[in-house]
């Protein structure tokens, strides 16, 4: 049975839309929650009253990462995109995605579940939705994936989802971005990462409550940290983490290292009139500090060090992230 996220913008917050993106889903806890209240009473051994509270949508979901919809969900976890390239002859462009500090926003959307079981059947659409949480993962290898984790206001049930996935041919255009580098670089000094995980963090508030139901989610700021796996070849990565280089008893670690990551993917799907052409999505973060070093050790397997980071706003450059995207779409979709 075919399972699939149908997710488009809102034009008024919880009010729903048209679906134009459609999403290969591998998790899903997305869910609504009726928050209700059960006081405490001295007449019974039970709960004897129920007090509807807040109604709130959250949970998770996640799958691919692919060129024709992922764009969609990195403008809503980052903010507005800043610039475009077009590249001749024909319409392919690289968008450029940078929340800057005087104008973030985030946008409002929805999702339905596509169950893909009975007909009859009505699936939940989940309205209001801001992004909390954009998390990502990749190996060498291996395919981009994505979860998400947003917040939300209200839930309906629509009668009917097109199967649109099949009707647009997206079957035959949705391949994932795949893990094409992942560097660590700190000066001429550079570091290749098998494996990374992302998240991007937005710190969302409840302005208030009218019918149960958020008003407005506030965002109040947020959190870039993650996880690196590297092979350990020498002892510089460790030494940096710790401070050593150059420190003695006299003249102990003034300031700590930052490292700059630069994530890069790409995709076999070429586009068409452009040759050889192809999709490319890289993440900058232009300063990034590495928080906890643990040499992990597996049987005889190769010794992998596990550092988590932090990266924090550059004020050479002005942001903390900046996301670029190549498609054939004048927005980045």
């Amino acid at each position: 049975m075919k399972r699939y996220f149908a997710a488009g913008s809102e034009t008024a917050w919880g009010a729903g839309g048209t679906a134009n993106h459609f999403y290969r889903i591998t998790e899903d806890s997305l869910r609504a929650d009726q928050q209700n209240i059960y006081p405490d009473n001295i007449e019974h051994a039970e709960d004897a009253q129920a007090i509807p509270g807040p109604f709130v949508v959250h949970g998770d979901f996640g799958g691919y990462a692919e060129p024709y919809n992922f764009g969609f969900l990195l403008e809503r976890a980052l903010g507005k995109w800043s610039a475009s390239t077009i590249h001749a002859p024909s319409a392919v462009y690289t968008h450029s995605i940078v929340a800057i500090d005087s104008d973030i926003t985030l946008e409002r959307f929805f999702v339905a579940k596509g169950l893909g079981i009975l007909t009859e059947l009505r699936h939940p659409e989940y309205r209001g939705l801001m992004i909390e949480e954009l998390r990502l993962e990749s190996r060498m290898g291996q395919p981009l994936m994505f979860t998400v984790t947003p917040k939300g206001r209200t839930m309906d049930l629509v009668t009917s989802l097109a199967d649109a996935i099949v009707e647009a041919g997206y079957d035959a255009i949705l391949q994932p971005w795949m893990h094409h580098e992942v560097v660590l670089t700190h000066g001429a000094e550079t570091l290749k990462v098998q494996t990374v995980r992302l998240s991007i963090r937005n710190q969302l508030a409840d302005a208030y409550f009218t019918s149960r139901r958020s008003d407005a989610f506030l965002f109040e700021g947020r959190k870039l940290t993650g996880e690196i796996s590297a092979k350990l070849e020498s002892n510089d990565l460790i030494e940096k983490f710790e401070g050593l280089l150059g420190v003695t008893t006299t003249s102990p670690q003034a300031s700590l290292t930052p490292y700059a990551m630069t994530m890069t993917y790409t995709t076999a799907y070429t586009f068409s009139g452009q040759g050889t052409l192809t999709g490319i999505l890289k993440f900058y973060l232009p300063e990034v500090y590495l928080d906890t070093a643990t040499a992990r050790i597996r049987r005889r397997e190769t010794v992998y060090l596990d550092v988590p980071f932090t990266a924090v706003y550059n004020r050479t450059v002005n942001y903390g992230i900046r996301a670029t995207i190549r498609t054939t779409h004048a927005k980045p979709l």
